[in-house]
């Protein structure tokens, strides 16, 4: 058994996931088909309405069934030895179920089921019991243990029954092999021409499943020791049936992985090999996942479940839900496993390997993964996103450095309270693995930035100085971090601050300019050097900015507050936070067309027609 799950693991899993577009099998699927149509062609299905014509052995034989369901399908076989064999099948008026499946799977995967010939066999609509009972073979057999349940139902669908006799042959040793048989009941004998023991087969065992993979002959013979019923599948409709429906799979975890941090910045070609070779796993609720010192060759995704993360005495450290991460630590530093952890559910994991990550990402992949994982903390980040822009994270990721705090190590936080200018090293810490707590009054302890988050931008404009020699702020287990100090970032953008203590004021500015509609299709880069040339202006309640027929000599945008416009007495409009006027001030010298009065407080960026002028060649 040892031999045939490693075997699968190297075969199965690749076959189910290789691109649909291989040639080889894209022929074999098209064999498949035309094998189908051939032979669906030879068959002429009757329906009987006089009972005359089915037999009286199959009468007798299928009585009982009768009682039980009656949508039994009575066959009879007719050879022609000069003309060649062909099949002639009576199907009694309770045969609509059986079409019904068969036009159903044929819909769905573009293959006909068949009746097949050889050991006595009979087509009809299983029962759900029966079906119930498939399914609960199947799911736990290794082959289909993390199969997706469409795939399981469909497998149903084409299931054929075959009755043996006893002493009858089923298959014999070294013959070519291309089903895979469930035992539904009775008793049958593999013995082989080795003289080893030979293996017994009950109901709801299984046997031939490498059959599913590839034809392959037999190990041995197989021998009906009592009446026997089985269900069977064709290998080459196993495999038509996961090629289609792996499509549809892939799709679902490329959606799934794209939603995931550390792969929301690598390109569709990278994700979509990452997803065609990933390995899907599945745990019990208190399996061990990973231990604590152990090596890591992988790094795990959660598609549904949860798992706990705990030290080695036990103690619990966090939870982890679906699209958390966990073991990435031990892959992009090679470091050993920090935790312990456990399923606390039944869990399904998506096992991503380092071999794997440098065949799809290529052997930089560990900064690819770590670019990656700084660029959506600054996404995430309430003003500093446009640092994650695309012509600037590459760039800002190489002024990084990446540091450890230990377990219970304070985070400085003197840069932030520094007041020369000359020294300005405010710094943003992105979390790569562990927290930073803040510790409480009563020994308890806040988790105030995850792995993945951006810490230190609440305190670039910190005005409260007692907040920041209170530093309550600790690593919980060992933290890896980017350190990024803000002026380098600022100078990879080509923003010219006196101080940094400015600079989220400066964004939230630019922000604002990228919203109006004036600048929507301007890059970003020229939107950067026309904040540098505006200037702030506030406005007490109901005092005018401008009246009708001033000279226009200013563009203005609210960052704060809201503005009324007027036309002589009659109130037009109201303009808020985000909105801009006055832009034909800086194209041309007509006079305001409006009076404009502020509502309550508000605060404007200010652009001057001539400072705009002076600099337009160099924007």
């Amino acid at each position: 058994m040892e031999e045939i799950q490693k075997y699968f693991i190297e075969n199965v899993i690749i076959l189910s996931q290789r691109d649909s577009k291989n040639d080889d099998y894209e022929e074999e699927n098209a064999l498949v088909d035309n094998q189908f149509k051939t032979k669906t062609n030879k068959l002429e299905i009757k329906k009987s309405v006089n009972s005359s014509e089915i037999s009286s052995d199959s009468k007798k034989d299928n009585r009982g069934l009768e009682k039980k369901n009656n949508k039994l399908l009575n066959v009879s076989k007719s050879k022609d030895n000069n003309k060649g064999a062909e099949l002639n099948t009576n199907v009694n008026t309770n045969s609509k179920g059986v079409n019904e499946s068969s036009a159903t799977a044929e819909k769905q995967f573009g293959s006909t089921l068949l009746l097949n010939s050889g050991v006595s066999k009979e087509a009809y609509k299983l029962t759900n019991a029966e079906k119930d009972f498939i399914r609960q073979t199947l799911v736990q057999h290794f082959l289909f243990k993390d199969t997706n349940n469409k795939i399981i139902t469909s497998l149903i669908n084409l299931m054929e029954i075959e009755r043996l006799q006893p002493n009858q042959v089923l298959y014999e040793e070294k013959s070519v092999g291309d089903k895979f048989f469930i035992v539904k009941e009775g008793i049958l004998e593999e013995t082989f021409k080795n003289n080893s023991q030979p293996k017994l087969y009950r109901e709801g065992e299984t046997f031939g499943e490498l059959a599913l993979l590839e034809k392959r002959k037999r190990d041995g013979t197989m021998t009906c020791k009592e009446n026997a019923t089985l269900y069977s599948l064709k290998g080459l409709l196993f495999r038509n049936i996961v090629d289609k429906m792996n499509k549809e799979e892939q799709k679902e975890r490329i959606a799934f992985l794209s939603l995931v941090p550390i792969f929301q910045s690598i390109n569709k070609n990278q994700l979509n090999n990452i997803v065609l070779n990933m390995f899907t796993c599945t745990f019990e609720s208190g399996q061990v996942i990973c231990k604590e010192g152990e090596t890591g060759y992988s790094f795990y995704i959660i598609k549904s479940g949860n798992v706990n993360c705990e030290s080695k005495s036990g103690e619990l450290k966090r939870i982890l839900q679906p699209k958390d991460f966990f073991g990435e630590y031990a892959v992009l530093f090679d470091m050993p496993r920090s935790l312990n952890v456990r399923a606390k559910s039944k869990v399904i994991l998506y096992k991503i390997s380092t071999a794997l990550l440098e065949e799809s990402l290529g052997p930089d992949y560990r900064n690819i993964i770590l670019k990656s994982i700084l660029r959506e903390s600054l996404l995430s980040s309430k003003h500093l996103s446009l640092m994650a822009n695309i012509s600037y994270y590459n760039e800002i990721y190489q002024k990084t450095n990446t540091i450890l705090f230990n377990n219970d190590q304070q985070v400085p936080l003197e840069e932030y309270s520094n007041t020369n200018d000359e020294e300005d090293n405010r710094i943003l810490y992105c979390i790569i693995s562990g927290n930073f707590v803040q510790k409480l009054n009563n020994d308890e302890k806040k988790i105030i930035t995850k792995r993945g988050q951006l810490f230190g931008e609440e305190y670039l404009e910190n005005k409260n100085k007692n907040s920041l020699k209170k530093n309550n702020i600790y690593a919980e287990g060992e933290c890896r971090v980017l350190k990024l100090l803000v002026k380098d970032a600022l100078k990879v953008m080509n923003i010219k601050l006196k101080s940094t203590k400015k600079i989220i004021s400066f964004f939230e500015h630019l922000n604002c300019m990228l919203k109006t509609e004036m600048f929507r299709n301007t890059s970003i880069n020229k939107i950067i050097q026309i904040c540098s040339l505006m200037k702030k202006e506030k406005f007490d309640p109901n005092e005018y900015i401008f009246e009708k027929g001033d000279v226009a000599d200013k563009f203005y945008v609210i960052k704060k507050g809201a503005v009324i416009v007027w036309n002589n007495d009659k109130r037009i409009r109201e303009l808020e936070k985000g909105n801009c006027f006055g832009e034909l001030a800086l194209l041309s010298k007509e006079p305001r067309s409006a009076t404009l009065q502020a509502k309550d407080y508000t605060t404007l960026y200010v652009l001057e027609k001539n400072d705009f002028i002076n600099n337009i060649d160099k924007i």
